[in-house]
């Protein structure tokens, strides 16, 4: 099965963050099966972030593509940068704040446990 026409689903302020995200979907619906949630590129402009939110029942790996940001994960926070690869397991939090001077971008995978 081969998916195309992925469209660009756009959200303002998502998960109380500041500013737009574009996430496209490259899987949806029963394309996923049963373990996969969300497979997505997902751009954030410079300035704008994706609130802290909590994981349940699942996880979520992001891998970044470009740009720099801070990440915040449950109670610490660090600079991540193209080629970092992150995890929010079940039951913790995370957030992303697009610090550089490009548009962050990153693949996003929403796992179910």
């Amino acid at each position: 099965m081969k998916e195309q026409n992925h469209p660009v689903q756009v959200e303002e302020n998502k998960m109380g963050g500041i500013g737009p995200i574009y996430t496209k979907h490259f899987v949806t619906g029963e394309s996923c099966g049963a373990h996969i949630r969300i497979l997505a590129q997902v751009t954030l402009p410079v300035g704008s972030s994706l609130g802290v939110h909590t994981h349940s029942g699942e996880r979520e790996v992001y891998h970044i593509l470009s740009g720099k940001a801070l990440y915040q994960d449950d109670e610490q926070a660090y600079e991540i940068v193209a080629g970092d690869t992150t995890v929010c397991l079940d039951g913790h939090s995370h957030g992303i704040s697009n610090t550089g001077e490009e548009d962050l971008v990153w693949i996003a995978a929403v796992i179910r446990d």
